[in-house]
């Protein structure tokens, strides 16, 4: 294999591991806030090992080369919406 191949399918792995990371934070900060608005609930407990298993299968989806045309229309739909500056539909609740 050659050298830009392999730099970009590493960029893309890394990009997995970033989407990953993000996605857990959105967990984190919806379940926290709920907490604060209703004190009576359980305050969510999360660890360092839940960020860095999300992170990994994040890796493993994006790195996947059966699944990943899913996903490169997935980065390409969320390019054109920040482009265009739409909001996303899970964002609006």
């Amino acid at each position: 294999m050659n050298k830009p191949f392999l730099t970009c399918y590493g960029l893309w792995c890394s990009l997995g591991i970033y989407r990953g990371a993000q996605d857990f934070n959105k967990k984190y900060n919806k379940d926290y806030k709920f907490y604060l608005e209703n004190p009576k609930s359980k305050k969510p407990e999360y660890y360092y090992i839940d960020y860095i298993s999300s992170s990994f299968s994040g890796f493993l989806c994006y790195a996947n080369p059966i699944i990943l045309p899913f996903f490169v229309f997935v980065e390409l739909k969320d390019l054109e919406r920040k482009v265009r500056g739409i909001k996303d539909e899970k964002e609006k609740d």
